[in-house]
């Protein structure tokens, strides 16, 4: 994020986003992507595919999701298999047929199918109101389908200590005027 000097009902996306992005392959393993998280410090992340235009997000919901349904099969004996998605249960029901399950899931089987994004020059207000209305709690930055930046609740959580900051300075300044002028 970029220090943030004055705050004004100006401010744009690429005014708060942090870059770069750290990103997830298509192609990675859940157990992979589970690494990556923690060792980068992140609850969530674009996944690109091999042109490394973004498919969608996964989190570290999904991640928890992936490690209860694991965990639940495993404890009662179970294949994984059994708690696939209703696509490959109405591939079954139409008799297309069923593959056994990888030993280990890829990304792409558990991530969120759509990635919520604003361009650099969206207004933070814009930026504020559309994750509240999706209820996200992170938004990435593109440019030209190109992900260079992300904003996280926290980062706008920063984004109001600094306005906070900055209106109780001037009314510091306000009160020891007027003290002054009396």
């Amino acid at each position: 994020m970029r220090k943030i000097q004055r705050i004004d009902f100006e401010l744009h996306a690429e005014d708060v986003m942090v870059s770069p992005v750290v990103t997830i392959s298509s192609k990675d393993t859940m157990q992979h992507a589970a690494s990556v998280f923690l060792d980068k410090n992140i609850s969530g992340a674009p996944v690109l595919n091999g042109s490394a235009s973004p498919v969608g997000v996964l989190t570290k919901t999904d991640i928890t999701h992936y490690e209860r349904d694991h965990v639940a099969c495993a404890s009662r004996g179970e294949d994984r298999g059994a708690l696939r998605t209703l696509g490959a249960l109405e591939a079954i029901a139409q008799g297309i047929g069923f593959h056994a399950e990888k030993e280990e899931d890829m990304v792409t089987e558990w991530m969120t199918p759509k990635l919520f994004s604003v361009n650099k020059e969206t207004s933070l207000r814009d930026v504020v109101k559309e994750m509240l209305k999706k209820r996200i709690h992170r938004v990435f930055v593109t440019e030209s389908r190109e992900v260079v930046g992300v904003i996280t609740a926290f980062d706008l959580i920063k984004v109001l200590d600094k306005t906070l900051e900055l209106k109780s300075e001037r009314l510091k300044v306000t009160k020891n005027k007027r003290r002054k002028n009396q």
